[in-house]
């Protein structure tokens, strides 16, 4: 029984830590606290008050950099049509200026996105006219091809990013 007890000790320590490395090093009383108490985790989560993966993978629906670091990736290619891979720091403002959209996140009182079938449906129409409009293209040109790829890379970059979240804030 002695073994049995130690056994659950462990397993509870091991919990707390898979929690604090979620919402960050002393957040988890926090997280507990505002459940209980009927507090919106949603606004706690956008207003930064919690750290760990959670709070990375939110800034990064907004500002490019997920928990790993990596930026946008996409193709573009020189004035002698040599493809490279470029990188770029990905920002929600960014995508909006790119497509003239006004795309917004909005999350519910226990953290999830609100309008997620909205926005999975908006970046699908925008892939589509961007589809649509290149293809019309009889010969595009490097800098079209350039700008093609990057529309569709933001798109990509940010249903990663939604499904990122997603992933983190159901583990809280």
């Amino acid at each position: 029984m002695e073994k049995e007890l130690r056994t659950l000790g462990k397993l509870k320590d091991a919990s707390g830590d898979y929690l604090a490395a979620i919402v960050g090093a002393g957040n988890v009383d926090k997280v507990v606290r505002a459940v209980y108490a009927g507090k919106n985790v949603g606004s706690m989560i956008a207003s930064g008050q919690f750290g760990g993966t959670v709070a990375q993978d939110y800034a990064s629906l907004f500002n490019g950099e997920d928990a790993s670091g990596k930026n946008l990736e996409y193709n573009v290619k020189d004035s002698e049509g040599n493809e490279k891979l470029l990188s770029e720091n990905y920002s929600l403002a960014e995508l909006n200026a790119l497509f003239g959209s006004n795309i917004g996140i909005q999350l519910d009182s226990y953290g999830n996105i609100k309008n997620k079938d909205a926005l999975l449906t908006k970046i699908q129409e925008m892939r589509n006219d961007a589809a649509d409009i290149y293809s019309g293209i009889a010969e595009p040109t490097a800098e079209q091809e350039n700008d093609y790829n990057k529309r569709m890379a933001y798109l990509d970059a940010l249903v990663e990013r939604i499904d990122q979240f997603e992933e983190t804030s159901a583990l809280v």
